[in-house]
């Protein structure tokens, strides 16, 4: 409760007509209810006084304060400096920036197909909470107590104050919360009770509560709370307090100090058979499984017009208790339909002997504290040394201390006497040699190793190193993985309350994943349609982690794995599977990236709603235009190939002419040839005619008239026989 969140855990304008009544008279049953709470509070302090006084002890190793009193007083009597080496705070450091650097991403999921568009609009309705709440810096203060301390906390509730968001998320210091020692789960849905102790000043609890004002400033003049003298509180060192007082006006330190008064809010649970609201010709949507009201109204209304059915039940109703000493200040039941605590827990570790917290740190703190002694001795046998003398050696033995602890010493000792100086530097290397055990062992213990830190280690392959990131990831994983646990309850109950309070017409501004402003109008009305816009109470929805951001050196890893897998695939394989080895990658923009490498291979997201309606448009639109271009690209290929049987058929026509052509200029070739040939025998008889001799031309003529002769016989004898 910060005095901003003080009226909000307070919510006296929620409560019932009869529970608003309150008087410092109380009746029996009060009495003997508010017994029965205190009985719960003084046996939970009792029980849980030593876990957190090591807890605290553990807060104190982490901000150095690392030595315990006596041993201090010891070491600085022998002229030392209770020096620390801190080696804790840098292994909690990484733990903790590792949840800084890898936020958890969440996201609101439907119960019906008809529900995808509510449960969208709720998811950004909770990143928005997150942004004006500063959740991401909220919860990683709870986280940093978690890893000190084994537990830390977180608180959603609802405030009246206008000028703020009706639902708020905050810090809580675990010092401030006792909860249930014999509850084991994580979610506390086993505890029976839990006790949140505030102290505040008497004005302001006199505005939260007027009716009992006047009892207030009685109680807060009989207490007295213990919180350290008003220096120490409120005042630097060099303050002069009297002249403060004296110029104030105050009288006296005790007035000076604020009035103050010690308020405990106990939230319980009590069994009751209670009527629960079900559906009945209608849909009841976020108000089904509530309890039923007979005097609201609204609630009268669906159950007499049949729109809604009541079942009865026994249920552990959640009340809360708000009480000072033995006044009761409120007594109402939770006005949060969810039913649950509205603190959310995020545990380290937990012992199994007694159910208390404890964190990282512990099981750091001897072997720190023995590498602070281990230092400390190795320093003082360094820079002492060990005198063994004779009585009368020396006439001053304070000077002779002085000169011997000094390295230009001088030293005076009388004639005849021994003086011996022993100074074993040996034994201070070996506490120096089981310090860096020490450093060594809190690395190992604590699982933060050297190469997680970025620190150059005897590790050469890449397989090593991360190895040894992996060797740390798993030890710390228990706490990560309850803060994935933290996470899921937390949105649990803002999604409950984002349904039971979001009743009214809002516009939101959310930032995409683009970082882009959007605005997106709840519970409005659609100006052309006339029906309800955004009605995220029509529903309910499922929270769920989206991501565990502790695992992104295993999705480096892996998608380091992937990418050289794919190197080695065929080119088509890979490109189908290119958009999944991308989304492993922390690439900035990877979601845009992502979607135009599915875009171009024509894949769909696979964790897309395929029955969002956006979705379904998208995916018509692209079959439509998958089918357009594959009709076009078969149109161009028909056109293609008519234009190459055409060009065939000019080609054979072509290559018929050719052959005609050519086979005309072959035989006029064989014309022209047997034509040379003709006209060159013809001039070589000529020749030879010529060139022979008489007898030899008149026997050529004889022959040739035989010849003329034998012809002409032969054709009468052809006739004849004819």
């Amino acid at each position: 409760m910060s005095e901003s969140s003080e009226s909000q855990a307070m919510f006296a304008d929620n409560l019932n007509g009869d529970e608003k009544k309150a008087s410092p008279e109380i009746t029996e049953k009060q009495r003997e209810k508010l017994n029965k709470i205190k009985a719960w509070w003084a046996y939970t302090r009792s029980i849980q006084a030593p876990a957190r006084t090591e807890c605290l002890k553990d807060h104190d190793i982490y901000d150095g304060d690392q030595w315990d009193p006596d041993d201090k007083a010891e070491v600085e009597a022998r002229g030392q400096i209770a020096t620390v080496f801190n080696r804790v705070k840098p292994t909690i450091d990484w733990i903790i920036g590792s949840e800084k650097k890898n936020r958890i991403d969440f996201r609101v999921l439907p119960r019906t197909s008809e529900d995808a568009k509510p449960a969208e609009v709720k998811t950004h309705i909770l990143k928005y909470l997150s942004d004006v709440n500063k959740l991401p810096a909220e919860r990683s203060q709870a986280f940093k107590d978690t890893v000190i301390s084994g537990l830390g906390w977180l608180e959603a509730g609802v405030t009246k104050d206008i000028m703020e968001e009706p639902i708020f998320i905050d810090y809580e210091d675990w010092r401030n919360i006792w909860y249930d020692p014999l509850s084991v789960r994580l979610d506390l849905k086993d505890a029976r009770f839990m006790f949140r102790r505030k102290r505040v000043d008497l004005d302001v609890a006199c505005s939260m509560f007027s009716e009992f004002s006047g009892v207030l400033k009685i109680l807060a003049n009989s207490s007295v709370i213990d919180e350290g003298a008003y220096s120490q509180e409120y005042a630097d060192e060099d303050t002069d307090l009297e002249s403060m007082i004296e110029m104030t006006g105050f009288e006296g330190t005790d007035r000076a100090q604020r009035n103050r008064l010690e308020l405990v809010e106990c939230w319980y649970k009590t069994p009751e058979n209670i009527e629960i609201m079900d559906n009945g010709t209608q849909d009841l949507g976020t108000l089904r499984g509530q309890k039923y009201y007979a005097d609201d109204p609204a609630h009268k209304d669906l159950i007499e017009g049949g729109y809604a059915s009541l079942t009865s039940s026994i249920r552990m109703v959640i009340r809360c208790m708000i009480f000072t000493g033995d006044l009761v200040l409120q007594d109402q039941e939770s006005p949060y339909n969810h039913n649950r605590f509205p603190f959310i827990p995020i545990w380290g570790f937990r012992k199994k002997k007694d159910n208390s917290q404890y964190g990282p740190v512990r099981n750091l703190r001897d072997i720190q504290d023995d590498l602070n002694k281990r230092r400390s001795k190795a320093l003082f046998i360094l820079s002492t040394n060990q005198v063994i003398a004779d009585d009368d050696a020396v006439t001053d033995w304070d000077e002779l201390a002085d000169e011997v602890s000094r390295p230009d010493g001088i030293i005076k000792k009388k004639k005849g006497s021994e003086i011996e100086i022993n100074n074993d530097r040996g034994l201070a290397q070996e506490h120096v040699a089981l310090m860096n055990q020490d450093a060594e062992y809190i690395e190992a213990v604590g699982g933060v190793t050297d190469e997680q830190m970025g620190r150059e280690t005897n590790a050469i392959s890449g397989k090593a190193i991360e190895a040894r990131k992996e060797q740390g990831n798993i030890v710390n994983s228990e706490v990560f993985d309850n803060l994935r646990v933290s996470t899921q309850m937390l949105g649990e109950i803002v999604l409950s309350l984002i349904e039971q309070y979001y009743t009214d017409q809002k516009i939101f501004r959310i930032t995409n994943e683009k970082n882009q402003p959007e605005f997106i109008e709840i519970n409005g009305v659609d100006p052309e349609t006339n029906n309800p816009l955004n009605d995220i109470t029509k529903a309910q929805a499922d929270f769920v982690v989206d991501s565990s951001a502790w695992t992104a050196s295993i999705r480096q890893a892996t998608f380091e794995t992937l990418m050289e897998m794919i190197k080695d695939m065929a080119p088509e394989i890979a490109i189908n599977l290119l958009d999944l080895v991308v989304d492993l990658s922390d690439i900035p923009g990877k979601e845009d990236l992502v979607a135009r490498i599915r875009m171009v291979n024509g894949q769909s997201d696979p964790d897309a709603d395929q029955n969002d309606p956006d979705l379904q448009a998208e995916q018509d639109a692209q079959r439509q235009a998958d089918e357009a271009q594959a009709l076009f690209e078969e149109t161009m290929q028909r056109l293609e190939m008519n234009k190459l049987e055409s060009e065939i058929d000019k080609n054979v026509e072509d290559a018929a002419a050719t052959r005609a052509g050519v086979q005309f200029d072959r035989e006029k070739l064989r014309i022209d040839k047997a034509k040379a040939l003709h006209d060159i025998q013809i001039g070589n008889k000529a020749l030879n005619q010529k060139n022979k001799p008489a007898a030899t031309k008149t026997k050529d003529r004889v022959m040739s008239t035989k010849q003329g002769e034998h012809g002409i016989k032969s054709d009468n004898k052809k006739k004849g026989a004819k």
